[in-house]
């Protein structure tokens, strides 16, 4: 339908009506010059053919340099972020998961009278690790810890996008700190299990076990004896040698299931990873100076396997899978086995979130929530001999 418009004259007569004094004079020269421009323009039957005929060519196909095309062109969000998330890894590695149902508690029984038991957990009321001597047959009842995350606050809407929900985003990022913070107490209850020495009389043997065989730590300091481990800071044959002894000493007839300990998985930064292709360059050659670093020289077929894949594949019988984490600091190093350390109970029943949608809250066009959860990290001295740590 073509526009109709007020002439010059017309518009004069209705301000003069209406407007204040003095809003006559000052909006009057911007009629006359828009008459001015509209005849120039061949009129206003003109002017509206011109503009039906751009408003047509919008809904073709046309160059995306087209200027009408890119005026009316919408906006294609590209979504970034610069955090690096953690996973929980560590904790499921080195303690069993147990879920409890709703109507579960967490229950310890000692089933072992003759020789002092003792359990380290994190729990009671948030507290941190506490140590619990065992003496006799019975049951003990451990607190659950509940784990709680920071407040989040995100916006509720947006003058430009109207109602904005980053509810779930926000929740993946708690999730994910809260990993970070399991993983955390795992690895200070693992740190807790670990003895420079005296380990072996903290253990449960049968008599007919020589006891001399088994090892007093399970904690390797390699960097103190550079002579018998090499090269300190960086991982070398001698120090993966010593971890393949400590686990063969842990034989089936030492174990309580029958089972020999194997080494599972090898935590260390990413730095030391790099060091393991040292065994695919250094190769023994013999010269007038003899044998060139033989004790890290590794077969032909086992450097062909680094080459191609970067992992020590197969260690002396035992598959080892090196897991990086820079949440590690760069000399030090843990080792998973086939065996865990202990519990790590949850009970998803607990889990909860709470939403804040007090009026101070809504007046800032801000919402919260916090998330908890309800955790128990327990080890056990009998397995302390699981909980290997090391300082390459």
């Amino acid at each position: 339908m073509p526009r109709t418009m007020m002439t010059a004259e017309k518009m004069k007569t209705a301000l003069s009506r209406t407007a204040l004094p003095g809003w006559t004079d000052l909006l009057f020269p911007q009629a006359e010059a828009r008459d001015t421009a509209m005849a120039a323009a061949g009129g206003q039957a003109e002017v509206d053919k011109m503009l039906s005929a751009k408003l047509k060519a919008c809904g073709h196909s046309k160059s995306e340099n087209d200027p009408v095309v890119q005026e009316l062109a919408a906006a294609r969000i590209t979504k970034i972020g610069h955090e690096i998330w953690p996973k929980i890894v560590f904790a499921t590695a080195f303690l069993e998961p147990v879920v409890l149902a709703d109507d579960e508690w967490p229950m310890v029984e000692k089933v072992t009278p003759d020789q002092e038991w003792e359990t380290r957990y994190i729990g009671e009321f948030n507290g941190g690790i506490e140590k619990q001597a065992i003496h006799t047959i019975e049951y003990t009842l451990q607190e659950m810890l509940l784990l709680t995350s920071q407040k989040v606050f995100s916006p509720i809407t947006s003058l430009m996008k109207g109602n904005i929900s980053r509810f779930y985003q926000n929740l993946e990022r708690v999730q994910k700190e809260m990993a970070l913070d399991i993983d955390d107490i795992a690895k200070a209850l693992v740190v807790a299990s670990t003895e420079a020495s005296g380990l072996r009389a903290k253990l449960l043997f049968h008599p007919d076990v020589v006891q001399a065989s088994i090892p007093d730590l399970n904690y390797f300091d390699f960097s103190a004896n550079t002579d018998d481990y090499g090269e300190a800071g960086v991982i070398t044959i001698q120090k993966l040698r010593a971890l393949y002894d400590y686990c063969n000493r842990f034989s089936s007839d030492a174990e309580d299931d029958s089972t020999s300990l194997t080494a599972r998985t090898l935590f260390i930064n990413p730095a030391r990873k790099t060091d393991i292709t040292n065994f695919v360059t250094l190769v023994a050659a013999i010269d007038g100076s003899g044998e060139e670093d033989p004790a890290n020289t590794v077969p032909n077929s086992v450097r062909d396997s680094i080459w191609s894949t970067g992992d020590f594949v197969n260690l002396w019988g035992m598959n080892l899978t090196f897991v990086l984490l820079n949440s590690l600091a760069v000399n030090e190093a843990y080792v998973a086995t086939n065996k865990p350390v202990g519990q790590l109970f949850t009970k998803p029943s607990m889990d909860e979130i709470r939403f804040d949608k007090s009026l101070e809250t809504w007046s800032t066009n801000q919402e919260s929530f916090v998330v908890r959860k309800g955790l128990l990290a327990v080890t056990h001295s009998p397995w302390d001999k699981n909980a290997i740590r090391i300082k390459w």
